[in-house]
C-alpha cells in the first residue's frame, strides 16, 4: 500500500554494493487502487522477465535472487511459490527482511509489540490487511499467506529480523516452516531492532543487516 522505488533507494543502493550485483527495484501496483493480486502479478512477470530477457540489463538468469522487505517480504515468498507452481523461472535464493507472512493478529511478537507503535502497529497491520484484499482476497489463500503454503521446492533463504518488531514471529514461524520443508533458512534475528531498522543507516545494526545478506547472497550466485 506504501513506499516505492524512490523510499527504497538507498537500501537497493546498499545491497547492490554490498552483494556487487545488480538490483532491480519493482515500482509494483499498490492497494486499495490496485488490490490483491495485482501487485503479486506485476512481481510475478517481472520476474518472468528478467529471466528471459534479463541479460539486456547485464543480469546472468542463472545467478538471479528475488527478496523484499516488510509486504515486499511477503510478495517474495509468494512470487516464489507462484513461479514454482507455474514452471518457472528458477531463482538461486530469496532474502526476506522482516516480512509479513502470515497476516494474523495472534502470534507472540504481534501481541508483545503491536500496540506500542514500533513503527510498524497492530492497528496498521489491519489497515493494510483490509484493503490489500478488499477485492475478494482472502488470508487463508498461500499466496496471500505464504506461511500456509507447502514451501518444499522454493530456494535457499536468509531471513533479518529484529526483537521489537511485531512481525517477529512470521520470520521465526516462517523459517522453521522453511526447514520443515527442506529449504535451507539462515534467520538473523537483531536485538532491540524495531520494524524497518535495515533502513535506518545511522544504527550500525543496518549496516550488519546488509553484510550479513550480501554474504548469503554471494554464496548463492558464486
Amino acid at each position: 500500500m506504501i513506499c516505492s522505488p524512490d523510499t527504497h533507494d538507498r537500501l537497493t543502493r546498499e545491497l547492490a554494493a554490498a552483494i556487487g550485483a545488480r538490483v532491480v527495484s519493482l515500482d509494483y501496483a499498490l492497494a486499495p487502487e490496485r488490490p490483491y493480486p495485482h501487485g503479486l502479478d506485476d512481481c510475478v512477470a517481472a520476474a518472468r522477465w528478467l529471466g528471459a530477457h534479463g541479460g539486456r540489463l547485464g543480469i546472468d538468469p542463472g545467478r538471479f535472487l528475488i527478496g523484499g522487505d516488510s509486504a515486499g517480504g511477503n510478495l517474495a515468498a509468494a512470487t516464489l511459490l507462484r513461479l514454482r507452481d507455474s514452471g518457472g523461472p528458477p531463482l538461486r535464493g530469496a532474502i526476506y527482511i522482516y516480512g509479513a507472512f502470515a497476516l494474523t493478529y495472534h502470534t507472540p511478537s504481534m501481541q508483545a509489540w503491536g500496540e506500542r507503535d514500533l513503527v510498524l502497529s497492530l492497528k496498521v497491520m489491519e489497515w493494510f490487511k483490509n484493503l490489500y484484499l478488499s477485492d475478494g482476497g482472502s488470508d487463508a489463500d498461500p499466496y496471500v499467506s505464504p506461511l500456509r503454503a507447502n514451501l518444499a521446492g522454493l530456494p535457499p533463504a536468509v531471513l533479518v529480523v529484529g526483537t521489537l518488531d511485531p512481525l517477529l514471529s512470521d520470520s521465526e514461524l516462517f523459517a522453521d516452516a522453511l526447514r520443515r520443508a527442506g529449504v535451507p533458512a539462515e534467520l538473523h534475528v537483531f536485538p532491540d531492532g524495531p520494524h524497518a531498522f535495515a533502513q535506518m543507516f545511522m544504527l550500525d545494526m543496518a549496516s550488519e543487516a546488509i553484510a550479513r545478506i550480501a554474504a548469503f547472497a554471494r554464496s548463492r550466485v558464486a
